[in-house]
């Protein structure tokens, strides 16, 4: 009986220590981009997107010929891009970038800093993995990671907490675009037209 009692005392003990790591402290803040809804691998502390994709009925060798159309759809100057092709292994890696814009009060559009990330296609039969991790800003002067936006570090005040912001937010918005336009290239064949045999 008492073997039960401790027991129960140790699982009650560590499912209240569980549910407080999962859920925080109360009056803890939400990072900025937990508040964005930016994917975050807390045992990595990094910011991956990822997805296993089902393509049932499509081998292997198919969908690497629809994930090599569509990245050449969707990056200018793809083979200086792609790092690692390996179609026996079913493995495409690609070093890319996004170009941060702000829009002016007056209109004007600056161009900004690059965001650079990696992506990486895992292909099998009948499925396939992307992942777009690495995420790291270019500065004149240095290179930072992006986590660091994501956690609201660096930034010591409210202009820097907002700019911060706008990064994440601007970085989210084109990866998510990027995610759409690789699920749709992969999605079929390229289909040639007659002018294309």
């Amino acid at each position: 009986m008492k073997k039960l009692f401790l027991i129960l005392a140790i699982s009650i003990g560590a499912t209240g220590i569980y549910n407080m790591n999962a859920q925080g402290h109360k009056g803890d803040k939400e990072m900025p981009g937990q508040e964005l809804g930016i994917p975050y691998d807390t045992i990595k502390k990094a910011i991956i997107y990822t997805e296993v994709v089902n393509a049932p009925g499509t081998d292997k060798n198919k969908l690497y010929d629809r994930a090599m159309n569509a990245l050449h759809k969707m990056y200018v100057q793809a083979d200086d891009k792609i790092v690692i092709k390996d179609k026996e292994n079913g493995k495409i890696e690609l070093n890319g970038f996004t170009q941060f814009k702000q829009t002016a009060k007056d209109g004007t559009v600056i161009t900004g800093e690059k965001i650079r990330y990696r992506l990486t296609i895992l292909i099998k039969d009948g499925r396939y993995k992307y992942e777009f991790s690495d995420f790291r800003i270019d500065f004149t002067t240095n290179k930072k990671d992006m986590e660091v936006y994501y956690r609201g570090g660096d930034q010591n005040t409210d202009m820097k907490k907002e700019q911060g912001k706008e990064k994440l937010e601007w970085m989210n918005t084109e990866i998510k675009k990027l995610i759409a336009q690789l699920k749709d290239g992969m999605s079929k064949d390229d289909v040639k037209t007659k002018e294309d045999w």
